[in-house]
């Protein structure tokens, strides 16, 4: 499977900065866009089982797999979000990223930008809209 990097150049606008409000608005669609993924790339995932690395057949499903996933990143950036690992999403706030990773509820983390889904710290909500 093709690994992503520098999937958005420096031309593209950067996603938009969220607030905790507007982060939980989009997380709906989120949720949704990752559940479909998930389900769409375990079916992909166990048609792999059933043929060898080198044949046309696993060649071609590992190219639709890349093409969910690539999908999905896609989707999570028109939301003004960033994906940061699989299933895993950034909200840039301007001052570091609310996170959010499946199967979560609802966003309860915040990291700095130099950190990252190892450093996340929950989040009191009362304070962070305060």
């Amino acid at each position: 499977m093709a690994k992503i990097y520098k999937l958005f150049s420096h031309a593209e606008d950067a996603p938009k900065t969220h607030t905790l409000e507007s982060a939980n608005r989009v997380l709906p669609f989120i949720r949704r866009f990752t559940d479909e993924a998930i389900e769409e790339s375990e079916n992909l995932a166990s048609q792999m089982a059933y043929h060898s690395k080198n044949s046309a057949p696993y060649k071609k499903i590992t190219a639709q797999y890349d093409q969910v996933i690539l999908q999905w990143v896609e989707r999570i950036h028109r939301l003004g979000a960033v994906a940061k690992g699989l299933w895993l999403v950034d909200f840039d706030t301007g001052r570091g990223y609310l996170c959010w990773a499946y199967p979560e509820e609802k966003i309860e983390h915040f990291h700095s930008y130099d950190g990252g889904y190892k450093t996340r710290e929950k989040i009191d909500q009362r304070e962070y809209l305060g």
